[in-house]
Parts: structure tokens; sequence; C-alpha cells
């Protein structure tokens, strides 16, 4: 009886000796992140519910700038008119040098 308990006991011991650690030798990818995975659903749930807040205060839903802000990315100016903002433009030069196209 006790020469089969220490059969056992090497047997997990060998079987926890040979845990596959990846072909770098670190652990596979699904161990080291499940530990961000709970953490990046709360923020993300967390972000949702911002979004959610501010579409209900302002009684419009604004998407493009929501899924943007959700993603990181900057939210730009939507209700830019065109030729309002000629930034672009150098200062010293006049829009007026410029050839305009004739449309056909």
């Amino acid at each position: 009886m006790i020469q089969k308990l220490i059969h056992l006991l090497k047997s997990v011991i060998k079987a926890e000796e040979n845990i596959y650690l990846g072909p770098h030798g670190g652990a596979p990818p699904s161990q080291l992140q499940d530990g961000n995975v709970s953490s990046r659903k709360q923020r993300f749930k967390q972000k949702l519910k911002e979004a959610d807040q501010k579409m209900n205060v302002s009684g419009r839903e604004n998407k493009v700038g929501n899924l943007r802000e959700l993603v990181g990315g900057v939210e730009k100016g939507t209700n830019v008119s065109k030729g309002v903002s000629r930034d672009w433009l150098d200062p010293h030069c006049h829009e007026s040098e410029f050839e305009k196209r004739r449309q056909l």
C-alpha cells in the first residue's frame, strides 16, 4: 500500500516537472493573460457606463466620439463646416492665388 502511494506521488511530481513552458521557456499566453482579462473587462465595462451616462446627459448619441473614446483615440471636432477652417493654408498664401478647377 505504501509503495503504491510512493509510486503515485512520484508520478505526480514527474507530471509537475514536465509542464510545457512554450517554445521560449515562458508560460503559454493563455496563462499569462488570465489575470489581466478580468481587469480589462472591468475597465471596458466602466468605459461603457461612462459613455452611456454621457449619452443620457446630452440627449443625443455621438457614436463616433464614443467609439473613439472607448478605443483610446482623440476625438476631433465633428461639426467643422466646409471652408471655415483654413489652418492647412500657409498664412502667407492667399486662396485667390490658386487655380480653381472648372466642373464639367
